[in-house]
C-alpha cells in the first residue's frame, strides 16, 4: 500500500512539473497504479478504492493528454470514459469532493471531444460540459469548487462559441462572472484574475462575431477591462498583444468615430510593435502581428481623409505605406511554407496597401505589385492568386484613371505625369494583368 501512495504522489509531483518527460514518467506510474487497484476493487469493491481508481483514470488521462494533443487524444479520452464509468458507480449522496472528480472527468472528456474539428463532437462536448456542471450543484461555496464550476461553465461558453451558438455562449460567460462575484463574496481576500482576463478575452470574441453597434461597444469594454488586467500579469505578452490586436479591429467598424480609430490604430501600432520580434520566428506571433498591420491600415484608411485639414497627410500616408511593406514581407516569409490560415488577412492586408498606393503614392504602386507578384521575387502561390491579382489589376486602373482625368496638370509636370502612366501601364504588361 505504501507503494501504491508513493507511486501517486511521485505522479502527482511529475503532473505538476510538466516536461515532456516527467508526463511519460507519470503516465506510466499511473498506469501501474491502475493496474494495482483493478485487484482491490474486485476484493472489496468498496467506494474509497472505486474512487481512487477513478482519479487514477482522470491523471492518467491529463498526463497522456498534455504529452501530445493530438497523438494520444483517443487514448486519453478512453481513460476518462474509464474514469466516468468507475464515479458513476459510487453511492450517493456524494461527498463534496467526490462530486468535483466526477465533473473534472466529464469536463475532461468534454475537452477530447471539443479538439477534434467535428461540430458533431462539440455538441457531443457540449453535452459533457452540463454534466460536469450538474455534479457540481449546490455545493459548499470554497474557493476550489467556485474555482472549478467558473471554469465549467467557462468552457461550456468556449463550445458554445465554436458551434455558433452566440447568445447561449454570452449567457455561459455571464454565469462564469456570477459565480466569480459570489467567490469574492464569500472569499474577499481571494482572486482568480486569470480566469476573469479568459472570461472577458473570450466574450469580446464572441460578442464582436454578432457584428451589432452594442455588441461593439461591449466586446470593447471587456477588451479595455481585460488589456489592463493584462499590463499587471506577468507573461502576458502575447495574449496582450492578440487584445489589442482585436481592439484595433472593432475599432475600424465605425468609420465616423476620429477618436476610436485613432484609439485603434494607437492599439495597434502597440501590438504590433509588442509581436514584430518574434512575428518571424513563430506563426501565432506572425498572425497576431498580421492582424495589428491590418487594423491600423484600416484605421490610416479612414483617417486620412477626415483628419486632412489639422494633419500632416502625407506623414501618415508614408507611415501607411510602410506599415504595407512590413506587412506583406512578413507575410511573403510565412508563404514561403504553405500557411493557408494567414490567407485572409494577407490577402487584406495586399487590398488596401494597393488602395494606398493607388490613391496616394501611384509612383510607388509598381514597386510594390513586382515585390509581391512577380516570380522570383514572391512565392508562387502569391504570384498566382487571382484575388491578389484582381486588387493589383483595380489598383493599377484606379492609379491610371487619376492620373489621365482627375488630376490637374501643369506643363511643368505633364512630362512626369506621362512617364508615369506608362510605367503603371507596363506593369500592368510585365504582371500579365491587361
Amino acid at each position: 500500500m505504501n507503494a501504491l501512495l508513493a507511486s501517486r504522489q511521485n505522479a502527482d509531483a511529475l503532473l505538476k512539473r510538466g516536461r515532456p518527460g516527467d508526463l511519460r514518467t507519470a503516465a506510466t506510474l499511473l498506469a501501474s497504479v491502475i493496474d494495482s487497484l483493478h485487484p482491490r476493487l474486485w476484493q472489496d469493491g468498496d467506494d474509497a478504492t472505486r474512487f481512487e481508481l477513478g482519479c487514477a483514470w482522470i491523471n492518467y488521462g491529463n498526463a497522456l493528454l498534455r504529452l501530445d494533443n493530438r497523438e494520444h487524444l483517443l487514448d486519453a479520452s478512453e481513460a476518462y470514459r474509464q474514469a466516468i464509468h468507475h464515479l458513476d458507480q459510487l453511492a450517493e449522496p456524494l461527498p463534496p469532493a467526490y462530486r468535483v472528480e466526477r465533473s473534472a472527468a466529464w469536463a475532461n472528456l468534454a475537452h477530447t471531444l471539443q479538439l477534434p474539428e467535428d461540430p458533431t463532437s462539440w455538441e457531443a462536448a457540449r453535452r459533457c460540459y452540463q454534466t460536469a456542471l450538474d455534479a457540481l450543484k449546490g455545493l459548499p461555496p470554497l474557493p476550489r469548487y467556485l474555482h472549478r464550476l467558473a471554469g465549467t461553465w467557462l468552457n461550456l461558453a468556449n463550445c458554445d462559441q465554436l458551434l455558433g451558438k452566440h447568445e447561449e455562449a454570452i449567457t455561459a460567460y455571464r454565469q462564469a462572472e456570477n459565480v466569480l462575484a459570489d467567490h469574492e463574496h464569500h472569499e474577499p481576500g481571494q482572486s482568480f484574475d486569470g480566469l476573469r482576463l479568459r472570461i472577458w478575452l473570450n466574450r469580446a470574441n464572441t460578442l464582436a462575431q454578432l457584428e451589432e453597434p452594442e455588441a461593439d461597444r461591449r466586446a470593447l469594454d471587456d477588451l479595455d477591462r481585460a488589456i489592463a488586467g493584462l499590463r499587471t500579469q506577468p507573461d502576458q505578452s502575447f495574449d496582450l498583444a492578440q487584445a489589442l490586436a482585436n481592439q484595433a479591429n472593432l475599432r475600424t467598424r465605425d468609420e465616423a468615430d476620429v477618436v476610436g480609430l485613432q484609439a485603434g490604430l494607437a492599439a495597434a501600432r502597440e501590438a504590433w510593435k509588442g509581436s514584430q520580434d518574434l512575428a518571424f520566428t513563430s506563426l501565432k506571433w506572425a498572425e497576431v502581428s498580421l492582424q495589428a498591420f491590418r487594423a491600423a491600415l484600416q484605421c490610416l484608411t479612414l483617417l486620412v481623409p477626415r483628419l486632412a485639414e489639422t494633419l500632416d497627410t502625407d506623414t501618415l500616408y508614408f507611415e501607411a505605406s510602410d506599415l504595407a511593406d512590413e506587412a506583406m514581407e512578413l507575410f511573403r516569409h510565412w508563404q514561403a511554407t504553405p500557411q493557408a490560415q494567414l490567407w485572409p488577412i494577407g490577402r487584406r492586408i495586399f487590398h488596401l496597401g494597393t488602395q494606398l498606393y493607388a490613391h496616394a503614392q501611384p509612383q510607388f504602386l509598381p514597386a510594390f505589385l513586382f515585390e509581391n507578384l512577380q516570380s522570383g521575387q514572391a512565392p508562387f502561390a502569391m504570384c498566382a492568386d487571382r484575388e491578389l491579382r484582381a486588387s493589383a489589376a483595380v489598383a493599377l486602373d484606379t492609379a491610371l484613371h487619376q492620373l489621365r482625368y482627375e488630376r490637374q496638370v501643369s506643363l511643368d509636370h505633364a512630362e512626369v505625369i506621362f512617364h508615369l502612366i506608362r510605367q503603371l501601364e507596363r506593369t500592368r504588361e510585365d504582371l500579365g494583368l491587361a
